[in-house]
């Protein structure tokens, strides 16, 4: 544990020795400046940090309540102890009112011990109620960000648009002056192309165009990338790790330190890098490196939608491509129950451009088969029924009388269960 430091006011000799005999004979870790000045009590205070404050109440040039009203503006996470000659009930009331943490009299020294103790335990335990609540808020702010986040991202808002509201979630969390920026990798994670850059002006983001990614630490967000781990630049202008050119980009857009954490995808490759910007030379704090993972993870999400969209794109086209150039008939139908559950109709969701050349049936999609062939056989039901009900594909050979064909078929139930869809393969 860290020495304790006390600040006394007192200018009695004879009083302030007294005092620090006490505290010496407590066995604390502590170190005491003493004034004797209200003048010199605002300055200490306007300098230095404390942890306990001991006042004289009754000062010269001042009330008895000067000295609190000082510590109370300057300095008001710190317990405050009077000590006075004497004080009647009236005073005593008003200085544990106007923010003292408590009063020890001249005559009964003997306590003052175990008042500083209590003072400050109570002061530690009121610095970690405040610490957690902060965190509680800071987390609540932070599910609110990520519920607006993750509605544009389910919504199909673009990428960059995203990204750019990602920036904005970061910059509002952070209680100090953050602005955020994602460089995007090339899809050999060699350069990086391109940037969203929404709290600068565009020459930073023309000047991070096709920055290299590798190991020569050519800029924080590179190394990030390069090794897959966070990196951080304390002091831009100072540290000649990085090139001159990305740090004299960096100074000219105010950025005097930086924190870079790299944008992984689900199969762990990196696809960009967040990188937090500070306006002074100095580390993030821990908050802030929780908000640089917040940010890259919600970047990540994106760019796996992005992905699985493209990925699912193309399978639809490849789908497409195979469903409209197959020479069977191919469709998908919903298989319709009474209430008894007995299958009685289907209707056809979609169909290939072989179906009505081999079924002789026209502008099918959207209508049902007794829709269309009003007295074609039960059987058909029956069979289809039995599929969308277990699940158990089947194929077989039928004639229709109805539809004057026969046809060699393959049926299958497709989604869920309760979708009754399935669909038949013919020719």
């Amino acid at each position: 544990m860290s020495t304790l430091r006390f600040l006394l006011l007192e200018d009695d000799p004879s009083d302030a020795e007294a005092i620090q005999t006490m505290l010496m004979d407590s066995g604390m870790d502590y170190e005491l400046l003493r004034v004797e000045t209200l003048a010199d009590f605002v300055a200490a205070l306007e300098t230095e940090t404390f942890d306990l404050i001991l006042a004289k109440c009754g000062m010269p040039n001042g009330d008895g309540m000067a000295a609190l009203e000082i510590a109370t503006a300057l300095c008001s996470e710190s317990p405050f102890i009077a000590i006075a000659a004497s004080v009647d009930e009236e005073r005593a009331i008003a200085l544990l009112n106007q923010g003292a943490t408590d009063y020890v009299l001249k005559p009964r020294l003997g306590r003052l011990v175990s008042a500083v103790q209590r003072a400050l335990r109570e002061a530690v335990e009121r610095r970690e109620q405040q610490t957690a609540l902060r965190e509680r808020q800071r987390t609540e702010q932070m599910l609110v960000e990520q519920k607006h986040l993750l509605e544009l991202i389910a919504l199909g808002h673009p990428l960059d648009e995203c990204l750019a509201a990602v920036c904005a979630s970061v910059a509002q969390l952070s209680p100090c002056t953050t602005r955020a920026c994602f460089l995007i990798t090339d899809a050999q994670r060699l350069t990086f192309p391109r940037s969203i850059t929404p709290n600068f002006p565009p020459s930073f983001g023309q000047g991070l165009r096709d920055a290299p990614i590798n190991e020569l630490a050519i800029s924080t967000c590179g190394t990030a990338v390069y090794c897959g781990k966070p990196i951080t630049c304390e002091d831009i202008a100072q540290d000649d790790r990085w090139s001159q050119g990305w740090r004299d980009l960096c100074i000219a857009h105010e950025i005097l330190a930086c924190h870079s954490t790299p944008v992984m995808r689900t199969d762990n490759l990196p696809v960009g890098s967040l990188m937090l910007c500070f306006d002074q030379a100095r580390l993030p704090t821990d908050w802030e490196r929780q908000l640089a993972e917040f940010g890259a993870q919600v970047a990540s999400i994106v760019f796996e939608r992005d992905r699985a969209t493209i990925a699912l794109r193309e399978s639809e086209a490849n789908y497409r491509t195979l469903f409209e150039s197959v020479d069977q008939g191919f469709c998908i139908c919903e298989m319709l129950f009474n209430e008894n559950d007995e299958p009685v109709d289907y209707r056809f969701l979609s169909v290939n451009p072989s179906f009505s050349r081999l079924t002789g049936l026209k502008q099918a999609t959207g209508k049902t088969a007794r829709e269309l062939i009003p007295n074609l056989e039960s059987d058909w039901f029956e069979i289809y029924g039995k599929v969308v009900q277990t699940g158990e594909p089947v194929r077989f050979e039928n004639q229709s009388t109805a539809m004057s064909r026969w046809l060699d078929v393959n049926a299958f139930r497709i989604g869920e269960p309760q979708s009754h869809q399935f669909a038949i393969l013919f020719a």
